[in-house]
């Protein structure tokens, strides 16, 4: 298993639930090297810790690097022959919210730079590893804000996927675009892997954690805004659940046969609710959702990390 944003919150539940039913190796991976040592010390033995940013590609690239250096097993994916670390199943959680406006040191707006672009360039990076599984899963930390975007401001988003003509941040902008473009880009993923024989078997799924009280949205850490005055003053006293239960429908995600059943789909109780291990459809919006912005939105992705200069895979 390996849990990007491992070390706090949703992650860190996630992988205690892992520890708990035994898991081999419990990969934590996050920013903040103390906040790493000090998780896997809680988690014991079998927990592992790595640092990377996913803000930057530089550190994914590092962090994939080591990996392929520590962990061999046959790629394949990619062209080019070489060893890489099995991975059962890769948790994307990590992301931001809200955060103040600022740019990746690859010039992605912040928010987008993190929950999508270094999202799927990681996931990029690690995709042999959990193609090498015979049960292979990726699971997407989501959220019910990926349904709350208006078509017309996501086609806008869409001419620039990566945020980097953005000069403000806004959590009911780049956080709900981030989430809408994460969930289209596991479906599109899904997609692309079911049509090679080598990586057919792997499942993805997208989930909504629900309202969840963790450190995502320390209002110490974010900007002044309606939305975390609400959190500060009402959300966190009345609608949102401990990390734990957040953590469950990914969970679910990772180990329910109903995700074979619809393959690169979002699980989840619709808005700030939360189903616990009962895992169902999350019922996003139909004018939103389309075919089209899902293969519109997989191709700006990919395509904004070419031009970065980073290779995605030949699907």
């Amino acid at each position: 298993m390996l849990i990007t944003g491992g070390n706090a919150g949703i992650g860190f539940a996630i992988a205690e639930a892992c520890v708990k039913v035994g898991a081999k190796r419990v990969i934590v991976l996050g920013r903040s090297a103390e906040r790493v040592a000090q998780a896997v010390a809680k988690l014991g033995p079998t927990a592992v810790g790595e640092v990377a940013d996913q803000a930057s590609l530089d550190s994914i690239d590092a962090f994939v690097k080591h990996a392929r250096a520590n962990y061999p097993v046959i790629d394949v994916l990619f062209d080019a022959r070489a060893n890489y670390p099995v991975i059962d199943v890769l948790f994307d959680n990590a992301g931001i919210a809200n955060p103040v406006h600022s740019m990746t040191p690859d010039g992605f707006q912040v928010t987008l730079g993190t929950n999508m672009m270094g999202c799927a360039h990681l996931t990029y990076g690690l995709l042999p590893q959990v193609i090498a599984s015979p049960t292979g899963r990726i699971v997407i930390t989501s959220s019910w804000y990926a349904a709350d975007c208006s078509p017309a401001a996501f086609a806008l988003r869409l001419k620039d996927v990566g945020g980097r003509k953005d000069e403000t941040s806004a959590m009911d902008r780049q956080y709900n675009e981030s989430k809408a473009l994460q969930t289209m880009w596991a479906e599109a993923l899904q997609l692309a892997l079911r049509a090679k024989s080598a990586s057919a078997h792997v499942l993805v799924a997208s989930a909504n954690p629900g309202a969840v009280l963790t450190d995502i949205f320390d209002v110490t850490k974010a900007q002044p805004s309606c939305f975390m005055w609400f959190v500060r003053n009402v959300a966190t006293k009345i609608i949102t659940v401990r990390a734990d239960r957040g953590a469950m429908p990914l969970l679910a995600c990772a180990t329910s046969p109903l995700v074979a059943s619809h393959p690169g789909l979002m699980f989840g109780a619709p808005g700030p609710g939360n189903d616990g291990l009962k895992l169902r459809l999350f019922p996003l919006p139909k004018k939103l959702f389309t075919s089209a912005n899902r293969d519109l939105a997989f191709a700006a992705i990919n395509f904004e990390l070419v031009a970065a200069g980073r290779e995605v895979p030949k699907f």
